[in-house]
């Protein structure tokens, strides 16, 4: 983290009418919850300025930790660029040295994600082997090839042995399922996500595996999964369950009122379809709810 001097900025950016980008309320506090979040951010900022600070240290510990536990083995966090960005910025602010083996790790997989080209060098936001590699090998199976191609068997060992066996954030609400499912990513062993899993289910249950057992079984470790994860509404979000409080959509300074990761028809018409290809009949009660969120 470096400070900019003068004129080395990004003001081009900006027009006169974002001179001031504070949140003003347009009412009194409770009048809506816009105007409670602004007024409550306002207090905390006030209390923040309190030289004594009896839980800040614990609270710096608790995301310090949290940051740690959080990173996978090769380095990435959440398997996306904004993520692994922050975690490393968030480190060094912590006063982690450049030689940290967490901050080693962070910068090499940030480098993964650099590409360089014709002199010109940029940043992928995230990478998608797993999504890439289910689409195609569908399109390819769609297009007439064969289900033993080899192209096809080398394809569905790989992203088998990709299935994740890692506890993620998912069983904070699930606790009880037992983890399986496929992330986006190369690493991203604490965010598998319920579109990836429907697409790679779609490829595997159309291809020939030569250990038909092995693929069986890695195939019901991820559905039982999958289904584990339903919202109570019948409907499926991306990577949690009944992540749906929309009240915290209503934060002023949340993430452009996409704070949550609510069950869509979207995601939940794809799993309706991969059930039915592994032969689920519409009498089955997950496929009923689902049916009625859709509706």
């Amino acid at each position: 983290v470096h400070e900019l001097s003068e004129g080395r900025d990004i003001q081009e950016l900006f027009t006169e009418k974002d001179g001031d980008l504070d949140f003003k309320p347009d009412g009194l506090p409770f009048t809506s919850w816009r105007n409670t979040f602004i007024y409550l951010d306002r207090f905390i900022k006030t209390i923040g300025k309190f030289p004594w600070k009896p839980l800040r240290k614990k609270a710096f510990r608790k995301v310090e930790q949290w940051t740690l536990e959080h990173q996978e083995d090769e380095g990435d966090w959440g398997g996306i660029q904004p993520a692994m960005l922050n975690s490393l910025l968030a480190l060094r602010l912590l006063g982690y040295a450049n030689d940290h083996p967490a901050c080693v790790k962070g910068m090499e997989a940030v480098d993964r994600f650099l590409l360089e080209k014709d002199g010109r060098l940029w940043m992928q936001a995230c990478v998608s082997p797993l999504w890439d590699t289910a689409i195609a090998a569908n399109a390819l199976l769609d297009s007439g090839l064969p289900q033993d191609h080899p192209a096809l068997v080398k394809a569905g060992e790989w992203i088998i042995n990709k299935q994740v066996v890692k506890r993620g954030d998912w069983q904070v609400k699930n606790p009880g399922a037992e983890p399986g499912g496929w992330a986006f990513e190369f690493y991203n062993e604490l965010y598998p996500d319920t579109d990836d899993t429907a697409e790679i289910l779609l490829f595997l249950n159309r291809t020939e595996i030569a250990d038909n057992r092995w693929k069986l079984s890695e195939c019901q470790r991820a559905m039982n999964w999958l289904l584990s994860m339903q919202s109570k509404s019948g409907g499926w979000g991306a990577f949690d369950m009944d992540n749906d409080k929309e009240v915290l959509n209503e934060i002023p300074f949340a993430d452009h009122k996409a704070l949550l990761d609510p069950p869509t028809v979207d995601v939940t018409g794809r799993i309706l379809w991969m059930l039915s290809k592994w032969g689920f009949k519409k009498q089955h009660p997950q496929v009923q709810r689902a049916i009625q969120f859709i509706k």
